[in-house]
């Protein structure tokens, strides 16, 4: 696995990295006490719903129109082990599920049949 880099001054401006290897990308970040926290299944959907919370909240505002990088959310769940220095994270890129299927709409803007 790839260690976690974070760049210096990463976290104090609101510029975005100019490099072709940086992607910015919006979310949060728990650090955590215990490593055994990163197993726990509450603590992980907590992560992700937050996560979906602030996407479904960005969409229903408008505010994912004017900054569709809104719709990328990430959640990290982080366990630093300072003795040992052993450091475990975990991921989390939610995406929304709609109700129904989306369709393809026609060029004349009827939905298709396929």
């Amino acid at each position: 696995a790839a260690p976690l880099q974070v760049a210096e001054g990463a976290l104090e401006s609101s510029e975005r990295a100019g490099t072709a290897l940086a992607v910015h990308v919006n979310g949060t970040v728990r650090a955590l006490n215990q490593k055994e926290s990163l197993r726990d299944a509450a603590v992980k959907e907590t992560a992700l719903a937050n996560a979906a919370a602030t996407i479904a909240n960005a969409i229903a505002s408008g505010e994912a129109m004017r900054n569709p990088a809104l719709l990328a959310q990430v959640a990290l769940l982080a366990h630093a082990d300072h003795k040992s220095y052993v450091f475990s994270y975990r991921f989390a890129f939610p995406a929304l599920q709609p109700a129904s299927p989306a369709k393809v709409a026609a060029p004349n803007g009827t939905p298709s049949a396929a």
